[in-house]
């Protein structure tokens, strides 16, 4: 349910900040770091993004903004050390070995892992914030081979790397661009509305209502038989949908051979019936033509809902490719290309009318066969009163669960 009305899975839940006061209690400071975003947060990082010794965290969010950098700005930030390790007896990445660093009487200890976090895999490099102590008085680097690296007298807010058996060396600081200084881009996304939708597994649609100019309770069962069906939802004010027909027009020669009903379908109310019907006569494609009513609309909705899940609309052109027998195959949205058309059209030529699977549409493999839900069909359709839908879906349903599966 949360899926299908698009709702978030823990959205706008505030993030926390708890500060170790180095005693049994933590204090949260989310406000104070100005960390308390209401977001959909996934997963935080701490790295060190500038190189300025001062951990900053990146945070991952499911929704906009997908990528924040928090920058650790605080001013008289401690002292620290960074330290790089290479393995030469043991794993080159140094995984599982473990330093202990003895600063101003304090100890501090850090295990280098493979990544830790939720979804998330922070910096290889150990960082030690080491207070006002400006020497590190001891130094023990345990490898994940059981031999031992020991240094003393190392300084602080230093970097270093270190190859298993060799002396620690400095490493300078990234030089990084003044942030104030990096210029701002705005990138334009591209629209992501799925353009084509090639289902796995059929769905049957024979007892949907497509109204005709002339026949008001035409249901798609009355067009099965022949070839497929290519229902098209068109406005007269989309010059998509202009294009789309035009470009039709000029391959109906390839469309009467493969034996294609186009049924185009107005959206745009009964009050333009006749001058939908008029622009269709100019396209000539107004023999199965007809005007899409809000019953239709509605309906289509629950059939995208199987499909695709929460459907908010009908944006035009929309099209339903049909086999032969008023099964659903392939679902586009925006305007198509007649050429494709004309290749997913001999596709379905090879397909079996019989068999509910239409997985060689969409390619590739699947490990286990998806049966559609007519109960669950037959439920909502029920509840918004389209009670011949819902017998129509309930009867397949149950005919199902008739069936007996053939042994192996």
């Amino acid at each position: 349910m949360v899926m299908n009305e698009g709702e978030s899975w823990s959205g706008r839940e505030q993030n926390h900040l708890f500060l170790n006061t180095g005693t049994s209690r933590f204090a949260d400071v989310s406000f104070a770091a100005a960390l308390d975003h209401i977001d959909d947060g996934r997963c935080v990082v701490p790295i060190d993004w500038d190189d300025d010794g001062r951990l900053d965290l990146l945070l991952k969010n499911r929704t906009a903004p997908r990528v924040r950098l928090m920058r650790n700005t605080v001013a008289g930030a401690g002292r620290f050390l960074t330290l790089d390790l290479e393995g030469v007896d043991c794993n080159r990445d140094a995984i599982g070995a473990r330093v202990e660093i003895v600063a101003n009487g304090k100890t501090f200890v850090r295990s280098l892992r493979a990544g830790e976090g939720y979804l998330a895999q922070g910096s290889k490099r150990l960082h030690f914030g080491l207070g006002d102590a400006k020497t590190v008085e001891t130094m023990n680097v345990f490898w994940p081979d059981g031999s031992v690296d020991a240094f003393s007298g190392v300084k602080s807010n230093s970097r270093y790397s270190l190859l298993q058996g060799e002396d620690l060396k400095r490493r300078p600081p990234h030089t990084v661009a003044a942030y104030k200084d990096m210029e701002g881009e705005t990138v334009e996304l591209e629209n992501r509305r799925i353009s084509r939708l090639a289902l796995v597994e059929k769905l049957p649609l024979a007892a949907l209502r497509i109204p005709g100019f002339d026949e008001p309770d035409r249901r798609v069962a009355a067009l099965r038989g022949q070839g497929p069906i290519l229902l098209t939802f068109f406005s007269l004010d989309c010059p998509d949908c202009a294009r789309e027909f035009r470009a039709f027009s000029r391959r109906k020669s390839d469309w009467d051979k493969m034996g294609l009903k186009i049924v185009p379908l107005c959206v745009d109310g009964t009050e333009r019936r006749l001058e939908a019907r008029a622009w269709l006569s100019e396209q000539g494609f107004v023999d199965f033509g007809g005007m899409a009513d809000a019953w239709l609309l509605s309906a289509l909705e629950v059939v995208m809902g199987e499909i695709i899940g929460r459907y908010p609309g009908t944006p035009t052109p929309t099209s339903l490719l049909l086999d032969r027998e008023g099964q659903l195959v392939l679902f586009f949205q925006g305007r198509m290309a007649a050429g494709e058309l004309l290749r997913d059209l001999r596709a379905l030529e090879k397909l079996n009318p019989r068999d509910t699977s239409s997985s060689s549409m969409a390619g590739g493999r699947r490990a286990r066969r998806v049966e559609r839900d007519f109960e669950g069909l037959a439920d909502d359709f029920g509840a918004l009163g389209m009670n011949d839908m819902a017998d129509f879906y309930r009867a397949l349903a149950e005919r199902r669960a008739s069936e007996v599966e053939p042994s192996d």
